[in-house]
């Protein structure tokens, strides 16, 4: 996935947010639930995913017939740390072309 960064990220709780801030992660929210995945990229570059697909993921992992790969002991901090950073560079991408600073 080749993240590159000049300083660490800043997260900030929700309601610490400005109401603009809101907006636009909830904005990037419904965004991501009604856009595909092909449209989406075209849209907003290689790091957009779909909601459904970041639902599907979670879920493949979660009832995967063998076990539950993404919440088991030795994996479930990996795994979702994993997952919640491909969520955070989908926000990111569409925040990018909403709001460009």
């Amino acid at each position: 996935m080749g993240v590159e960064t000049t300083s660490p990220r800043i997260r900030r709780e929700i309601r610490t947010l400005t109401d603009d801030e809101r907006d636009l992660y909830f904005t990037a929210i419904k965004i991501m639930r009604n856009t595909s995945d092909k449209v989406g990229i075209e849209l907003y570059g290689e790091r957009f995913r779909g909601y459904d697909y970041l639902l599907f993921k979670h879920a493949v992992t979660a009832v995967n017939r063998c076990a539950d790969q993404g919440h088991l002991p030795h994996n479930i901090l990996t795994f979702h740390r994993a997952y919640l950073l491909e969520f955070e560079l989908s926000i990111l991408s569409i925040v990018k072309v909403l709001n460009p600073q």
